[in-house]
């Protein structure tokens, strides 16, 4: 059993990596994106809800944006990612038989990458970003503006992480 609390700690430690759920939801939705881009879609949201403390939300947003800096530092130095993403890719294809070949979809997410079209934002009380939900592909990290009356559109991937009061 994995407890929170740990997940917690590892979030506010910046040496330590994701947990790897929240990898697994990040590469389920990194593949959607680009098997979208091959439909011709242009949108999708990753909402990333965490704990209520609002210094957390931004601590989970660094760790994404590391994650995704991390891919393209390895993709511009000749690593082979592709293992990293085939689970995901299988995951995907049991939910959705039509999907593109793998091939084609990691090109793609490669050149996502690349271009930088994932962006990171934080929506809570303290930070009500600007950022425009109806075009790209959003990545939405926070806890109460999340979960209380905010209509995401194209809503892809949830990670949805509570804290319990008891064991």
């Amino acid at each position: 059993t994995r407890l929170i609390d740990v997940e917690s700690a590892e979030v506010k430690d910046e040496s330590a990596e994701i947990s790897l759920y929240l990898l697994q939801a990040t590469q389920s939705f990194l593949l959607t994106c680009a098997e979208f881009v091959l439909c011709g879609k242009t949108n999708a949201n990753f909402a990333i809800h965490t704990s209520i403390r609002t210094d957390e939300h931004q601590a989970f947003a660094n760790k994404i944006r590391a994650h995704l800096n991390d891919l393209v530092h390895a993709l511009n130095h000749g690593e082979n990612l592709t293992s990293n993403f085939q689970m995901a890719y299988d995951d995907l294809r049991q939910t959705k038989p039509d999907i593109h070949h793998f091939e084609d979809i990691f090109a793609q997410l490669c050149e996502m990458l690349e271009e930088e079209q994932f962006q990171v934002a934080v929506l809570n009380s303290k930070n009500e970003a600007s950022t425009d939900l109806t075009h790209g592909f959003n990545i939405i990290v926070g806890r109460n503006v999340i979960g209380r009356g905010l209509t995401i559109p194209k809503l892809q991937t949830v990670y949805y992480r509570k804290t319990t009061k008891k064991p």
